[in-house]
């Protein structure tokens, strides 16, 4: 997948989210330490330390109860629903291609919107 920052193995945690935020391209990980690396890209994200979409690949739903919890923490106030576009997922990886592509608005446009009370 060109353009893309494929997760590579590293001897600890602490260099990998670092080199994949650092890369300016979508980021793909796997391995037993994905939920945690997710989570922290998306939070970089929220913070503006990056720009770039977050996915998951959903094969057989298998992040089903991950999309659900973060739209519970919409609902329950502890996301913003306007940062709720940081992170998608995609049953197919053609899908999942696509949804990362789309040019979202940087949370700083998002921010001016909703300062000003405009629609995006």
């Amino acid at each position: 997948m060109e353009g893309w920052t494929m997760g590579r193995p590293t001897s600890s945690m602490m260099p990998a989210t670092p080199t994949m935020s650092l890369s300016q391209k979508p980021f793909c990980v796997g391995g037993y330490r994905t939920l945690e690396e997710l989570l922290k890209v998306i939070s970089w994200a929220q913070l503006d330390i990056h720009n770039e979409p977050v996915g998951s690949l959903n094969v057989d739903d298998y992040y089903n109860s991950l999309m659900a919890f973060i739209d519970k923490a919409v609902e329950d106030g502890f996301i913003q629903p306007y940062q709720r576009h940081l992170f998608v997922s995609a049953p197919d990886a053609k899908d999942l291609v696509q949804k990362l592509e789309v040019v979202t608005p940087s949370l700083a446009d998002l921010r001016f919107l909703l300062f000003y009370d405009l629609e995006l």
